[in-house]
């Protein structure tokens, strides 16, 4: 994982160059030690919600004993939202920013594949 985090500052170095790539670079490192977790998070809700209707997202949802949880009109929004819910309840002391980022690069990661 590290000499990705590595090449990742590497590549914001020459997109961003000075602060900005430091401060992507941290961002990403302080977020590398949940990705694994997102990324499994991740598949399990694309498996268990192929259809992406309410109902598959309440039953998502109820098994993982995650709150359910609908801001949102967009079925990935939720399910971004579950994702970060059982981070957060399986890693409480780690940022919300951190976690975040986990999950977005996630979800990315599944939609590009």
């Amino acid at each position: 994982m590290k000499r990705v985090v590595e090449a990742i500052g590497k590549f914001f170095r020459w997109l961003f160059g000075g602060d900005a790539a430091e401060a992507y670079t941290r961002a990403v490192e302080r977020a590398a030690p949940y990705l694994e977790a997102a990324w499994e998070l991740v598949q399990v809700a694309a498996r268990a919600v192929p259809n992406r209707t309410f109902d598959e997202i309440v039953q998502l949802c109820a098994k993982y004993g995650v709150p359910v949880l609908w801001r949102s009109e967009a079925p990935w929004d939720a399910l971004r939202q579950f994702a970060f819910a059982v981070l957060r309840s399986r890693f409480p002391n780690a940022s919300k920013a951190a976690l975040n980022l986990a999950v977005e690069l996630a979800v990315n990661r599944l939609k590009v594949q």
